[in-house]
């Protein structure tokens, strides 16, 4: 999904892998982290982490 997926921000991206995960009723809690290298200069890469879990 990620490959093919054309989102401008990365916090996006990690809400809808979020999304998938606890869409299976098997699991409880994702934990996703999005890196995206040489997004900014002078840096090696910049990422998010976020946790979502099932309500």
């Amino acid at each position: 999904m990620a490959e093919s997926s054309q989102y401008f921000l990365i916090e996006a991206l990690a809400e809808r892998i979020a999304e998938i995960c606890l869409g299976r009723s098997d699991v409880l809690r994702a934990h996703v982290t999005v890196e995206k290298p040489a997004a900014l200069r002078f840096t090696r890469t910049v990422a998010v982490e976020i946790t979502r879990d099932r309500t």
